[in-house]
């Protein structure tokens, strides 16, 4: 059977600017399957073709406009034909990320964080702990899903990434996931931790995303329980067993200094 290749171009109108523009996503079809991306092309609504998926008229800022648009169009028919010669088959989403530049013989930085999930869980138990390790995979899965929300990708190529990348990740932290600031601190400095992690796998870069990134930590004021409300706890009679092992091992911990990971070990 034939395979069917379209691309259409159309406007997000519920995503005007300032000056009434809005912009132009572009949707591949093939066999049924859909990706779609925004083409970072922005158009007044009404110039704009909805059944040709072009600009109308003959003005210069139209036909500017579609020419772009036309080797675009172009661009993504020459990968298509070129997946299938080499592969047989062509994905709409594997158009969509060769047209971004992510490359499929060149790892990304999801592929990065795997590579260095996988390494850092053979250290578990020898020079860090599971609950560390769980909070890289955290990490991993909040910048997998800002990816796929902020540039609907699956995934990004290491060199796209900036410091807007890394700014627009913090923000998304804070207002997404309502983390501290401190706590947001935390995720960009594992996030880090893997970027470097990449280059020393040879990765190349042109740009580090994080040199003008400020990491600052606020100073957090910790509540203190007098002996009095220690006591009260102590005295504290739970309807579970659960609930009262919690108090003797919270108790515990308050005579003895020991942190939360000692116990745990």
């Amino acid at each position: 059977m034939k395979a069917t290749f379209r691309t259409l171009f159309f406007l997000r109108k519920d995503r005007p600017n300032s000056n009434g523009l809005v912009p132009i996503l572009v949707r591949i079809t093939v066999n049924g399957d859909t990706a779609q991306f925004n083409t970072k092309l922005e158009v007044n609504p009404d110039m704009w073709d909805i059944k040709l998926g072009k600009a109308k008229g003959r003005t210069a800022e139209a036909i500017n406009l579609n020419l772009v648009i036309d080797n675009l169009r172009a661009k993504m028919f020459s990968i298509y034909n070129k997946l299938l010669e080499t592969k047989g088959y062509a994905l709409p989403e594997s158009i969509k990320n060769i047209l971004k530049g992510i490359d499929p013989e060149r790892k990304t930085l999801l592929q990065y964080f795997t590579i260095h999930n996988e390494q850092y869980k053979l250290k578990v138990g020898n020079t860090t702990s599971r609950i560390t390790y769980s909070r890289y995979e955290l990490t991993k899965e909040r910048i997998e899903k800002f990816i796929k929300k902020e540039y609907k990708l699956s995934d990004i190529p290491l060199p796209e990434i900036d410091f807007l990348f890394v700014e627009k990740f913090y923000l998304l932290l804070r207002n997404d996931h309502d983390c501290s600031n401190n706590t947001a601190m935390k995720f960009i400095q594992r996030f880090r931790s893997v970027f470097t992690f990449s280059i020393n796998l040879g990765a190349e870069v042109k740009i580090n995303p994080f040199a003008n990134f400020k990491f600052h930590n606020e100073k957090v004021h910790r509540e203190v329980l007098t002996q009095e409300e220690i006591d009260t706890i102590y005295r504290k009679e739970f309807l579970t067993e659960r609930l009262s092992q919690i108090r003797d091992v919270f108790i515990f911990m308050c005579y003895t200094g020991l942190s939360y990971i000692d116990v745990l070990r």
